[in-house]
């Protein structure tokens, strides 16, 4: 199977998971936009610390720009992962895996401001 031929399934089979955002509700749209929110926040004061500081003549070790990159990175995988826990894995999810996603949620999230606060 030639490279193009697997590129063109793999945008097919992840054009078809994204669509499953046709089958919310009011409230994972709620849901949805509040995660994605708080997760773009996190990338908005990542991305607005480092380029304070540079704007500001701090001379940033090259791999401090990881940090907004792979915050945006991040969040892109967030928002089209929850789109499955919003409709494939919703069932899943109640069983008992959402605390794992909260948990993930508490330590995730601050670890990348500390992060920021070691610079």
């Amino acid at each position: 199977m030639s490279h193009t031929n697997v590129m063109n399934i793999a945008m097919q089979e992840v054009s078809t998971y994204v669509r499953n955002i046709r089958r919310f509700e009011r409230g994972d749209w709620l849901r949805y936009l509040a995660w994605i929110c708080t997760i773009f926040c996190l990338l908005a004061g990542t991305s607005a610390f480092v380029l304070f500081g540079h704007a500001n003549g701090v001379d940033w070790p090259g791999y401090v720009w990881f940090v907004p990159i792979g915050t945006a990175m991040f969040c892109g995988a967030l928002a089209v992962d929850d789109i499955g826990h919003r409709t494939l894995y919703k069932d899943d999810l109640r069983k008992g895996e959402g605390s794992i996603h909260q948990m993930i949620v508490a330590t995730a999230v601050p670890s990348v401001m500390a992060l920021c606060l070691c610079y």
